[in-house]
């Protein structure tokens, strides 16, 4: 195996390992979504209201970054699913 072949190689392993992570953390964010969707419909089923609990303004910046994450991940997923189809 030549010196270019091994460099091809690597990088198309890497590209793998890099998919798979996004995809993995993009299926995490849409699970997180998911979950906390179930509990304000449960508090909401419950009570007859919501109530934030949630005061840390770091969790909630969290919160809101992975479920844009789980959005924007959820919409290439649908674009792509649509470009499937164009190519048949």
């Amino acid at each position: 195996m030549s010196t270019i072949e091994a460099v091809a190689e690597n990088r198309s392993r890497r590209k793998r390992w890099r998919s798979i992570a996004v995809h993995l953390l993009g299926l995490g964010c849409l699970f997180e979504s998911v979950l906390v969707s179930n509990m304000v419909f449960l508090s909401i089923s419950m009570r007859g209201y919501f109530y934030a609990f949630e005061r840390s303004p770091l969790i909630l910046a969290c919160e809101t970054v992975l479920s844009l994450f789980g959005f924007i991940y959820l919409l290439h997923l649908w674009l792509s699913f649509i470009n499937g189809f164009r190519r048949v």
